[in-house]
């Protein structure tokens, strides 16, 4: 049905009519990897099957499709729908899938027959080195050794080991390596599994609160809350865990326009981190304050809050952190007239985020590069920017939709003041990026003064 003579309730209605599709996809997902985390190898083709066939193009459903295939024992078919991946890809976009896709009909290693057998010690031991390999930056080297130690903790049958060794293989799958977002979706999905047959709330509480960080990059922020809500209720008497999930809950809620409620979120996750002295949370929880005091066009607390993370950070010597608050910074520099500032600092993040390979800082400072040469009177330039931040920021399959979004606003507000004839295009692609996710794109459900002023 459709409402033309009223056209706010027909963007409502068709947004509403996106976002549900979306959540009915989100579910199927979620779905299939619980049962693939449960043996029910089976049942998870099918259901992957129904998220591939609702969206072909889509490398996380590609790629849980034909893990579960190859749980299921059946390597011909899981490499057939690796091939018919690759060659749609290369049909309809012109490029390979990610390594991930291309991986994902390889069984998991098994413990090699001819070592010594596995032990409690030597699983503890591969747990270590790996999580020691994963603070010094190996990240190749932390996945294998932590593989292993997953491999056997299985064959000792050691549950608590287990739990701590699959929550240390996909933490390290979701943040140590790009594009295996998917694939540690579903080895947390096996740490909730055991940590809830065997009563251990800690590692339950990280695997929920890293599986809501999964479903927020992704814009499936119904999911998040979901997995972020009950990562809270786990890690009640954990305040480090508390602080951290109360941190990603924030994100979420700022990314759908929730401000008020992100800020409260935020401000307890710095009141638990101060209170503990755990300095990664505390400049995390900064700069998202920062962030959502920004999009407010609060730029007084927006800045105060971006200088202490960004000073945290580099106290903390956190590299990969840095450009995200030095590029939200650069954006207050740059609404308040400090052009020049702005464009050191974007400059800084960009070449930081080149180096650390991070494609969500890559398009932040790439798109502020944009905007200070929109500033400076070379639109042409302004635009090539900006088209290359939003290229940039979703190279990878698991990159954070909410800065595509941005990338998005930045590029439709320059193709409409300099009348491009892509504008109309580019707020299509935003409208339906925001719809599909459940980012709100009607100023009404917006809680932010600055999208009800009127300059």
């Amino acid at each position: 049905m459709t409402f033309r003579s009223s056209p706010a309730f027909e963007a409502w209605l068709l947004a509403e009519r996106w976002r549900l599709a979306g959540a009915a996809e989100s579910a199927l997902r979620e779905a299939a990897r619980a049962k693939l985390a449960a043996g029910d190898a089976d049942r998870a083709v099918e259901l992957a099957s129904r998220v591939v066939a609702a969206n072909t193009l889509d490398e996380d459903a590609q790629e849980l499709l034909i893990r579960a295939y190859t749980a299921t024992g059946d390597r011909a078919a899981a490499e057939r729908q690796r091939d018919s991946c690759v060659a749609l890809f290369r049909r309809e976009l012109g490029t390979d899938p990610g390594q991930a896709v291309l991986d994902a009909a390889d069984p998991k290693p098994r413990h090699d027959s001819g070592e010594r057998p596995a032990t409690r010690a030597s699983v503890a031991v591969r747990l270590e080195t790996g999580l020691a390999a994963l603070d010094a930056g190996a990240v190749d080297a932390a996945v294998g050794s932590l593989r292993r130690a997953v491999a056997e903790a299985y064959e000792v049958d050691d549950s608590d080991l287990l739990a701590r060794a699959l929550l240390a293989l996909g933490s390290a799958l979701v943040h140590g390596v790009r594009g295996r977002d998917g694939e540690g979706a579903g080895v947390l999905h096996e740490a909730i599994g055991v940590a809830e047959r065997i009563g251990a709330a800690p590692p339950a509480a990280q695997a929920h609160r890293e599986l809501g960080y999964v479903e927020l990059l992704r814009g499936r922020y119904d999911r998040a809350q979901r997995w972020l809500r009950k990562a809270v209720s786990l890690a009640s008497d954990d305040p480090v865990e508390r602080a951290w999930a109360h941190a990603v809950q924030g994100i979420a809620l700022t990314d759908v326009g929730r401000h008020a409620d992100a800020l409260q979120e935020l401000r307890e996750a710095l009141r638990l981190a101060r209170e503990s002295s755990v300095g990664p949370v505390e400049a995390w929880a900064l700069a998202f304050i920062g962030r959502s005091h920004l999009l407010r066009r609060e730029f007084v607390p927006a800045r105060e809050a971006l200088e202490a993370a960004l000073a945290i950070a580099s106290q903390l010597r956190w590299t990969a952190f840095i450009p995200l608050p030095e590029s939200l910074l650069a954006d207050v520099d740059l609404a308040e007239g400090r052009t020049d500032a702005a464009a050191s600092a974007y400059d800084h993040a960009y070449a930081l985020a080149l180096q650390l390979g991070d494609p969500c800082w890559e398009g932040l400072a790439a798109r502020g590069m944009g905007l200070v040469a929109d500033r400076r009177g070379d639109p042409e330039a302004a635009l090539r920017w900006v088209i290359e931040a939003r290229l940039r920021c979703v190279r990878l399959p698991d990159a954070w939709l909410w800065v595509e979004g941005y990338c998005l606003d930045a590029l439709c507000a320059l193709a409409v003041e300099h009348r491009q004839p892509a504008a109309a295009h580019w707020i299509a692609d935003l409208e339906v990026l925001a719809t599909r996710t459940g980012i709100r794109v009607l100023a009404a459900e917006v809680d932010n003064p600055a999208v009800h002023r009127v300059d």
